[in-house]
């Protein structure tokens, strides 16, 4: 995976083993939308191709399910968005 990402220009920066304790509310966003999108490539048939695809439809479709942790009367998207 890595070396498909460094071919499409995306830098990836390694993280100390304890830094991401300190980071839970992310890590938990990152396994929720890998485990969207792993489960929509599967039970799609899809191939290696659409990936970056189904990430962005899958992380529309958290951002317009999900309350918006700084204010729970919107969505993630309605706070991006306005």
């Amino acid at each position: 995976m890595g070396s498909r990402l460094a071919a499409q220009g995306t830098r990836i920066d390694p993280c100390p083993k304890d830094e991401h304790s300190r980071i839970g509310s992310a890590e938990r966003a990152i396994g929720e939308l890998d485990r969207m999108i792993a489960c929509s490539v599967l039970d799609g048939n899809l191939p290696p191709a659409f990936l970056e695809f189904v990430g962005e439809h899958c992380s529309l479709l958290n951002a317009v399910t999900q309350s918006c942790p700084t204010d729970d009367s919107i969505t993630i998207y309605e706070a991006e968005t306005e």
